[in-house]
Parts: structure tokens; sequence; C-alpha cells
């Protein structure tokens, strides 16, 4: 008996140890093997789940923080690809001017274009559930392009949300900075529906949330006056994923970007399905399964490839929405996240497992 436990090492379940090394350990227990294969969907913790699978060379670059100061990020190489990991730089800070909490993207676009200047190739940008709230104007102002108001005005970065409202054009070329990469993108959310989607979380209240709406309905109109006159083709406002990271994923399909699934373009990175083809039965970990039909992320991409492959599906959960129609074979809760109560979880687990195989 193969088990084998698919797990993101940043949104662990249990908060206090290594799930992957204790399932392993639990499981040989109860008399059967596991292995281990860390996922991530393009949100927190992508380069601490690439790196789980081999040598990545970390690379670190100074670039502007949600809030305008100078912050550290890492970007990961691996075999000439770039993975970017957007979440500590996209994430929402605080403003005394509105009780929604404000933050730019132009970190991001530092980030991609530092990386592209230091070694030309292709590039895997993860977007987070942290979102900057600026339809990623910010990102492409840090990649040179330049933006105007009604009158012709040059804009400048100052507030994202206040300057987004009043752009109405925007200017220069990106060709000659960025090559082939890819949006990971764990929302399938359109641009329009960005602000709606994290307005509640974000602190918004109804009216901020449909100012926001009508900017970013003026925001994919510009976008695509902008791809027409560099002789592309418009892109759908319904474009799944263009909502992602704010509507990072929009602006950055905008200038030669491929918006995917995050967890499947990391799970056939990562060679997901060959691992769960070759094993008896499969156990994903995460926090809670949503209801949410837009998120799809890494438990939707296992169960899929589990069935696909004819093997058992199980699911490992702190909590799971009633009206979630992700089904696995079997689903069990965590209680507690104390050696014990996992312990008891694995067996219970394990269980469930040889008496699908009797």
């Amino acid at each position: 008996m193969n088990v084998l436990f698919v797990h993101d090492p940043f949104d662990r379940v249990w908060p206090d140890f290594d799930p992957a090394e204790r399932f392993e350990a639990a499981m040989a227990a109860c008399g059967a093997y596991a292995s281990s294969h860390a996922m991530s969907d393009g949100s927190e913790g992508l380069l601490d789940a690439l790196m789980a699978h081999g040598t990545i060379e970390l690379h670190g670059f100074d670039v502007s923080g949600p809030d305008g100061s100078a912050v550290f990020a890492t970007a990961g190489r691996r075999s000439g690809t770039w993975w970017i990991d957007t979440s500590e730089l996209n994430g929402p800070t605080p403003s005394p001017q509105s009780v929604a909490p404000l933050g730019d993207s132009r970190g991001i676009g530092e980030l991609i274009g530092a990386a592209s200047r230091r070694h030309p190739g292709p590039m895997a940008v993860g977007l987070s559930n942290a979102n900057a709230v600026d339809g990623g104007l910010g990102a492409l102002m840090a990649l040179g392009l330049t933006a105007s108001d009604s009158m012709g005005r040059t804009l400048h970065l100052t507030d994202g949300v206040a300057e987004l409202k009043h752009v109405r054009g925007i200017h220069g070329s990106v060709g000659h900075i960025l090559g082939l990469f890819r949006v990971l993108a764990n929302a399938q959310v359109p641009l329009e529906a960005a602000a709606l989607y994290r307005g509640t979380e974000l602190g918004m209240n109804q009216r901020e949330i449909e100012e926001h709406t009508d900017s970013l309905r003026r925001w994919t109109d510009t976008l695509n006056e902008w791809r027409t006159q560099q002789g592309h083709s418009p892109l759908h406002p319904a474009l799944p994923g263009g909502g992602a990271g704010g509507g990072l994923g929009f602006a950055l399909a905008a200038v030669g970007g491929t918006i995917t699934d995050g967890a499947r373009q990391f799970g056939t990175a990562t060679r997901l399905p060959n691992a769960i083809e070759s094993a008896s039965a499969v156990v994903f970990a995460t926090p809670h399964l949503s209801a949410l039909p837009p998120k799809r992320g890494s438990a939707s991409f296992v169960i899929e490839t589990a069935r696909k492959h004819g093997k058992p599906v199980y699911a490992l959960v702190g909590q799971s929405d009633p009206n979630c129609s992700l089904s696995p074979d079997h689903l069990v809760t965590l209680q507690d996240s104390s050696d014990r109560g996992f312990e008891r979880a694995v067996q219970q687990l394990h269980t469930a497992i040889m008496d699908s195989a009797r």
C-alpha cells in the first residue's frame, strides 16, 4: 500500500510541525508506506513548495512594498525559469484616508522587471489571495508604461485606487523587457468581479465596492485600447483569472502573460500526475474546502487527477463547507492539532483506505 500525501507547505492544517514527516510516520505506524508531494496553486508558499522538489537558485531584489517603502523580495530560478511569489508584495496596507486597506502592485512590476533583466527567460508569476487594489496599474508603471488622465496629463502612482479612477490612457511598450511568462492564478474570477470578490475581506463598504468595480470596467477598456494600439487583439472582459491579485492578472495578461490554473501548472511542472498514477491512494491536506466556485486551487486539481487515474482520493481538512462541490471519497476533519489528534486523524484515514481496498 503506497499512499501519496499532497500538501501545501505554507497553508498548513496544523501549525506546529512538518505535516509530511508526521503523516509518513503516522502511516508507518499503521503499517502503510506513505510518500509526500508538496503542492501550490500559485499562492503564498510557492517557492517553499518548489524547493521541496529540488534545488532552486534564490535571488534577492530591493523593491517597493505595498505601502511604497523599500522591501527585500526573493525570486526563484529553476531550469532556466523564474518563479515569483507575489504574496509579500501585493498585500493591502492600512490607510488613514479610507476604511478600505490600500495597496499597490508597483513592487511586483519592479521584481518582474529586475528578474527579467538579470536573466532573460521564461517566468511563472504566482498571484496570491492577498490582493493589491490598483488593478495592476502600479506593476505596469514599474515596467515602464505611463498613464494619463482624460486631459492627457501624466499620472503618478501615489494612491492606487485614486489613480486608477482617473486613468484614461496607457502609453509605451514593455516588449523589450518581458519574454514568455505565465500567470499562476488560483482564482478564476474576471477583472470586473475582483472588487466584489475581495470587498468584504478588504473592509470595503458597498459604495466603495461599486466605485472600484466601475474603475475596473474603465480599466479594462483602457488596457484593451492600448493593446489595439500595439497591434494586439483586445482581451475579453470576462477573461478567467483576470481578477486574480485584485486585477493584476488582467494587467499582466494585457502585456503578454498567459493566465493559467495555478494548481494545474505547478502540479504539471512537479510531475504530480505521475506520482498519483504510481500511488495506491491519494490524501490531500487543506485548511478548508470552500464552496466558492471561482477558486479551484490544489484540492480540485488533486481530486480531478486522482479520478482520471482511477485512484481513491481522501481529504484531511481543518474545516469543510457543507455546500462545497468537491467530493473526495472520504473526508476526515482534524479535531485538534496536537500530536495525538493528528495521529487519530491519520488512523481514521488508514481505516477508510483499507476498507476501500477490500
